[in-house]
């Protein structure tokens, strides 16, 4: 019976230990944020979109004069005897004027967001492409990024320091 006792204790032992170990390695930590820093990247993705802001304001303006033109052009056209369809038609050519601008503003803030987006999943990628062999190299199964919903993490865990190191190595 002793010696039932001990095999199982061992066993138990054993076991907690493998899930001690197994867990301790599961999850690895990446700071998308620190790693752009770092690397600079944070100041060219912000120069790239401060560009395309620049370029889509530009696009927006020209806009905007054209329409104002169209409108200036319309009520010029007016006279004391226009008729009130006439009239009318500048109200409407107006409105039309003000929705379309709305609809490039809105067009170009889509535009300037999917830049961001796209920037951001460009450089994720970039850091998934280093961070997996990294993270299979040490035994650790998942890889996830540090964000605000985490609350706390255990510092071995991250591997943010890791990462910059090979691609600054790998960009030199």
């Amino acid at each position: 019976m002793k010696t039932i006792k001990i095999i199982f204790l061992s066993a138990l032992l054993i076991s907690i230990s493998a899930c001690d170990s197994l867990n301790s390695n599961a999850i690895a930590l990446v700071d998308l944020d620190a790693v752009a820093k770092a690397l600079g990247r944070d100041e060219v993705m912000k120069q790239e979109i401060a560009e395309s802001e620049q370029q889509l304001q530009q696009q927006l303006t020209a806009i905007a004069g054209e329409l104002q033109n169209k409108v200036k052009q319309e009520q010029a056209s007016l006279t004391e005897k226009s008729s009130d369809e006439d009239k009318q038609r500048v109200q409407q050519l107006i409105v039309q004027a003000q929705q379309q601008l709305r609809n490039e503003q809105l067009a170009a803030q889509q535009k300037s967001n999917q830049l961001k987006a796209d920037l951001i999943n460009k450089f994720r990628d970039e850091v998934k492409a280093i961070a997996e062999p990294l993270a299979k190299a040490s035994g650790v199964q998942m890889v996830k990024v540090i964000r605000d919903d985490v609350l706390w993490f255990d510092a071995e865990a991250d591997m943010t320091d890791e990462v910059i190191a090979k691609m600054r190595s790998d960009k030199n």
